[in-house]
């Protein structure tokens, strides 16, 4: 995937049904080879995710057309892989994006700790979620609170079900794992 507007070039769309790889519920790339292993590769598509009316895609320029892919992901295509210290604590994105943590911006589904990102929601990887473990304590059934510096506990909702917009049928098919 190529960064690139591309905006003077002729776009080419192509739907997520033929897509040949696709992101899995824990924020890896795949196809039908497996997972992508290639660091740099995965960092690439990652910095290349795009969101629009049709949903998350990735860009590339191939020739002298601009290819818009349009992906099967599970409930989003972003997640928070890191945790950044320091005076003001901020969250990476897979995107290389960094936000900072405001605790009114986390919540709780199932067994995932999601952020919103606008409209958008980011759920976190693994990393990212053990970085955070220590802050978060659970006070009961279905209560959570983030625990920020000087004490203060802030309840983090947790929620039966995931805002609609970030189900809008775009898991990956079954066969695709």
């Amino acid at each position: 995937m190529v960064e690139t507007s591309g905006d003077d070039l002729p776009e080419t769309v192509i739907p997520r049904e033929q897509a040949v790889f696709w992101m899995d519920g824990r924020g890896r790339w795949r196809n039908a080879g497996g997972p992508f292993r290639i660091r740099r590769i995965i960092a690439r598509f990652n910095r290349a995710i795009r969101r629009d009316a049709g949903g998350y895609y990735l860009t590339q320029v191939n020739g002298q057309r601009r290819e818009k892919i349009y992906f099967p992901h599970a409930e989003t295509a972003l997640f928070v892989v890191r945790l950044h210290g320091g005076g003001a604590p901020e969250l990476e994105l897979n995107t290389g994006r960094r936000l900072p943590l405001e605790a009114s911006r986390l919540f709780i589904c199932g067994d995932s700790l999601y952020f919103r990102v606008g409209a958008e929601i980011a759920k976190f990887g693994e990393q990212a979620l053990l970085a955070m473990a220590a802050q978060l304590e659970m006070a009961g059934e279905g209560e959570c609170h983030l625990v920020v510096p000087g004490s203060r506990r802030v309840r983090v909702p947790v929620v039966e079900r995931l805002p609609g917009s970030c189900r809008k049928g775009v898991d990956p098919p079954a066969a695709m794992g």
